[in-house]
């Protein structure tokens, strides 16, 4: 998680004008807290469900799945459509 958001808003703050940075950084993380609470719930509910020798097994194939899904997704991404803007920053 620590590695995902430094490169988040390392991409972000070349991407995004200043004056929208806090915006999409505040929604971002809104839309974070709101998955993961729901996903919470979601697995709590089905983790009451099934019996107890399957529950860690089946739990953590599920998450597995979906972190394939989610990359599966993340390889379909096309930034075709916005204009690469160099940044003003000097490379160390």
């Amino acid at each position: 998680m620590a590695t995902a958001n430094t490169s988040f808003l390392s991409m972000m703050a070349d991407a995004i004008p200043r004056d929208r940075i806090s915006n999409v950084v505040g929604l971002r993380l809104a839309g974070l807290g709101l998955a993961s609470t729901v996903t919470t719930l979601i697995a709590g509910r089905v983790l009451q469900w099934v019996a107890f020798p399957l529950k860690l097994p089946g739990h953590l194939l599920r998450r597995w799945l979906a972190s394939m899904v989610s990359v599966w997704h993340s390889t379909r991404w096309s930034c075709r459509s916005i204009p690469l803007r160099r940044s003003r920053r000097r490379s160390r």
